[in-house]
């Protein structure tokens, strides 16, 4: 088993501070726990109770019969080195600390949380946080937040964030507005002691994640992340974002979870060695991680793209261009088929541009326009990847789900993606449609450049792993 199995795959969990009251840390912690119907023993810790939700609660660690593999603290930060000791005699071999007021509180509170590390690692306890927004393995029922989940989707892909409450909600919002599939979760907090790196190795070889995304704020060791993350990007697609990377953002940083500011010379070291995809913020963490979790990866640079707007057309080629992208050189077989059965006799072709179906959508059958167009790029071989532009309007009503599924079967290991925009109502009943087919997309209004760039990190990944195929070769 993995030195961090425990923190994941806990056979009991002592909530400390445990509490009967709505609102208050304890209790959303515990609830939410019971909620998902965690697989393991459930212990919840208050000096006060001798029930809580149901569940009979202990006066301290030492009053729990048997083996706790997991302690989750939520007292406030005052008593966690009382209760950090209580864990050394108690022999558990990792602590996730909800309670901030450490790093993240300024100078004093960072001497403290010095003081309570120390202890930990004199007593052989490992830490996650402080100041950690929780936990989850819907897997196991494991789901230990400070952000309530009515309900879980679960996915493949894993998320470990020097984050408190926002990587919870973003989260959130990505399972219920998105259609997003999550596996395990960690907020890192103040990584006073198990850190990002920690985590990389973690999920190396954890086979219930495909895909890793990783939000940083500081790197302890340049070094050893850049081993760590090499090593991982290898097997599985790793996506990072690293924030604080101006003065200010670096000083909010120092103020979020007292980390410090590295150098954007070192950070961008990190990214050309290790093989991981950069993400600009919370939004592409997202984006990339999605896609690689669905996406094979694409032979080449070259995009086909289908647009039900002139509009969007110009803007995705501008967001090609600007990539490590190029557009496709549609063939003469493809010009046929788009001027023969989809445009209208007055419609131009040009095998360098975007097509454009909108005009035809007006004089034809809508879901005979859109098959066809997606079909014939799916096909055409000199397109390594399609990008498919919808409007969620009337004249452009079709079955997404049928329509892609089809075409994704014509070629599989070519990568298709969607953006759509239009109908708040209808942009998301697609969005649920493509999601069933297994399909990325992207539905608000800057899904566009949004799938672009998804395309450009698979493309990124299929270059690396490129050059990793040439390293081996000639060792």
């Amino acid at each position: 088993m993995h030195e961090f199995s425990k923190l994941f795959e806990p056979r009991s969990v002592a909530i400390i501070g445990a509490s009967a009251t709505p609102g208050k840390g304890g209790y959303i912690i515990l609830s939410s726990i019971i909620q998902h119907k965690f697989a393991g023993k459930i212990y919840p810790v208050n000096t006060k109770e001798s029930e809580i939700l149901g569940l009979k609660a202990y006066p301290n660690l030492k009053k729990i019969p048997g083996e706790v593999d997991l302690v989750i603290v939520c007292v406030p930060s005052l008593y966690v080195k009382d209760v950090l000791k209580e864990c050394i005699v108690k022999k558990v071999s990792i602590a996730l600390l909800i309670t901030a007021g450490f790093a993240d509180a300024g100078e004093e509170g960072e001497k403290i949380q010095k003081e309570i590390t120390a202890i930990a690692k004199k007593g052989g306890l490992r830490l996650i946080g402080p100041n950690s927004i929780g936990i989850a393995n819907p897997f196991n029922g494991l789901v230990a937040s400070l952000v309530p989940f009515p309900t879980w989707k679960k996915g493949t892909i894993a998320f470990a964030a020097q984050s408190g409450v926002l990587a919870g909600s973003i989260t959130q919002y990505a399972m219920e507005e998105e259609d997003f599939g999550c596996g395990k979760t960690i907020g890192l907090g103040n990584s006073a002691d198990l850190d990002s790196v920690d985590m990389i190795d973690y999920f190396l070889d954890d086979k219930k994640t495909s895909t890793l995304g990783l939000y940083i704020e500081t790197i302890r060791d340049v070094d050893r992340l850049i081993k760590a993350a090499s090593k991982f990007a290898r097997k599985k697609p790793l996506v990072m974002a690293k924030s604080g990377s101006t003065g200010r953002g670096a000083f909010a940083a120092s103020c979020h979870t007292g980390s410090k500011r590295v150098n954007e010379r070192l950070v961008k070291k990190v990214f050309k060695l290790s093989g991981a995809v950069r993400a600009s913020g919370w939004t592409e963490l997202f984006d990339f991680t999605k896609t690689f979790d669905r996406e094979p990866l694409p032979k080449g640079p070259r995009v086909g793209i289908m647009t039900l707007s002139g509009a969007s057309g110009v803007l995705a080629t501008d967001a090609v261009v600007k990539s490590k992208l190029v557009m496709a050189p549609l063939t003469a077989k493809t010009e046929k088929i788009i001027k023969d059965k989809v445009y209208l006799s007055w419609q131009k072709f040009n095998h360098l541009a975007p097509i454009d179906i909108w005009a035809s959508l007006l004089g034809k059958d809508a879901e005979f326009v859109q098959e066809t167009t997606l079909k014939t790029l799916m096909r055409d071989e000199t397109v390594d990847s399609v990008l498919a532009v919808l409007l969620a309007v009337g004249p452009a009503v079709f079955d997404p789900k049928r329509v892609f599924s089809e075409a994704r079967a014509i070629d599989p290991e070519k990568p298709l993606v969607a953006a759509v925009l239009g109908d708040a109502g209808l942009t998301r009943d697609w969005l649920h449609r493509l999601d069933e087919a297994n399909i990325t997309a992207f539905g608000t209004l800057a899904a566009t450049e949004r799938a672009v760039q998804a395309l450009s990190a698979l493309y990124l990944r299929r270059l690396y792993l490129n050059d990793v195929s040439k390293e081996i070769r000639t060792e």
